[in-house]
């Protein structure tokens, strides 16, 4: 009785391992188990099922959707850059009589013009894109685009406003939805960094022609207009023509341990901000004869070049999806130090350093927000990429009325310092308080 229950015992154990005749020891049987065939004694005639995985069909970089879009980042960037260089004499063709404070008040009030467009539409071309689809509205946007940029040639003050202002709405389609669409195609953490960081060099190098272009314009007349106008059509056209069916949609979950919205917006806003200071500075000294048209120009591209370099530079080093948190802070505190250099910077080279330093940095903390921002749930992926262009067209307001307003009132002092100030604060609270815990 005794032997019998004992080798009743030795026979459930061995039933329970799934050690069967053929299977002499465990390590057959784990090997089976994950390869989905027959296992253990019971279920030897019962074999797993198999789940039926679906091939991701992604977009590549050298795919025609991937290069439609880089063209449609590319001449948005182009024609809204090269508009700046040409606005005090836009204003001074449509207000004649009006004084040196009234002239830059309206430059002001017209480059403040069209982020206040962006700010109010990116968010809802975003949150539609969620629900009605990107492609089609992305058209919308450029057309759109194009056509006020087009009305922009007609010398009156409520036209130009008008102009600018409709420029800002169909202005926020373009990047967030592009972005998006990049998004939406990409495989990985990997592939989306890749494809972010190229969106972001083209849309670099557009600030680079840009104002050269606008330079080289010698006069602002309609035809200047109607070639930008142009640019955009055809980027527009050759959305139209790169189908790319056969890439679908990858979901992209909402990852554990990635930062918390509200800071990242904030810290985007600051980052733009800081970079629109210096531009509406450098333009309204354009107005004031402190420098010429050509230098302000210049220096602008010189933006544009750092800027594309910056993006070249994460685009080969590849650290994009691995440390991006852990690179935005150093980012924020280069971007807070050289705003207080640039309060002392009076010679034109120590003046193009710190141009230079402050455009790497913002163009850094733009593309590792951008990133950062993206890795939330895919429903809600179009309304976070808009909202944090919204930020990012807030700063730029906020950034051209303060200075505009400092520089008129005490000659821009207290403009840098407070800027540097806001953006080490935007830090630390990206730092302690924008961490989301992992689920």
């Amino acid at each position: 009785m005794a032997l019998r229950k004992a080798l009743g015992v030795i026979l459930r154990q061995r039933a329970r391992r799934g050690l069967a005749r053929d299977q002499p020891s465990e390590a057959p049987a784990l090997s089976l188990a994950f390869s989905g065939q027959q296992v253990g004694y019971r279920n030897r005639l019962r074999p797993r099922a198999r789940v039926r995985r679906l091939p991701l069909r992604t977009t590549r970089l050298d795919s025609p959707l991937h290069a439609a879009l880089l063209f449609a980042v590319f001449a948005a960037s182009l024609a809204g850059t090269a508009v700046l260089p040409l606005l005090p004499e836009l204003v001074a063709q449509a207000a004649p009589g009006a004084t040196s404070a009234a002239r830059q008040a309206h430059i002001s009030a017209l480059a403040a013009a069209g982020p206040v467009g962006m700010m109010v539409a990116a968010p809802l071309w975003g949150l539609t894109s969620d629900r009605m689809g990107r492609r089609p509205l992305l058209l919308l946007g450029l057309g759109g685009f194009a056509l006020t940029l087009a009305a922009m040639g007609r010398p009156q003050l409520e036209s130009l406003y008008a102009s600018r202002l409709l420029n800002g709405l169909f202005a926020g389609a373009v990047s967030p939805l592009a972005f998006a669409i990049a998004a939406d195609r990409a495989g990985s953490p990997a592939d989306r960094a890749r494809a972010f960081t190229s969106l972001n060099a083209v849309a670099y190098a557009g600030y680079l022609v840009g104002p050269l272009l606008g330079d080289w314009v010698t006069t602002a007349e309609a035809s200047s207009f109607h070639a930008a106008a142009a640019t955009v059509g055809a980027s527009m056209l050759a959305l139209t023509l790169s189908a790319d069916r056969g890439a679908a949609p990858v979901a992209s979950g909402d990852e554990g341990g990635t930062a918390r919205r509200a800071p990242l917006l904030i810290v985007s806003a600051m980052g733009a901000g800081s970079l629109g200071v210096l531009h509406i500075a450098l333009t309204l000294r354009t107005d004031t004869r402190d420098l010429s048209r050509e230098g302000a120009a210049w220096l602008l591209s010189l933006c544009g070049v750092v800027m594309l370099l910056a993006q070249l530079v994460w685009l080969r080093v590849g650290w994009l999806a691995s440390r991006a948190r852990r690179l935005l802070s150093p980012a924020l505190l280069m971007l807070a130090l050289t705003l207080v250099a640039s309060s002392y910077a009076r010679a034109p080279w120590a003046l193009a350093a710190v141009l230079a330093a402050m455009a790497w940095a913002s163009a850094t903390v733009s593309l590792l927000t951008s990133y950062l921002i993206s890795l939330g749930p895919r429903k809600r992926l179009g309304l976070n990429l808009g909202a944090q262009c919204a930020a990012a067209a807030a700063g730029q307001t906020l950034a051209a009325l303060l200075t505009s307003w400092e520089m008129a009132r005490a000659g821009g002092a207290f403009v840098w310092p407070a800027a540097a100030a806001a953006i080490v604060l935007a830090g630390l609270l990206f730092e302690f308080g924008g961490r989301r815990r992992p689920r």
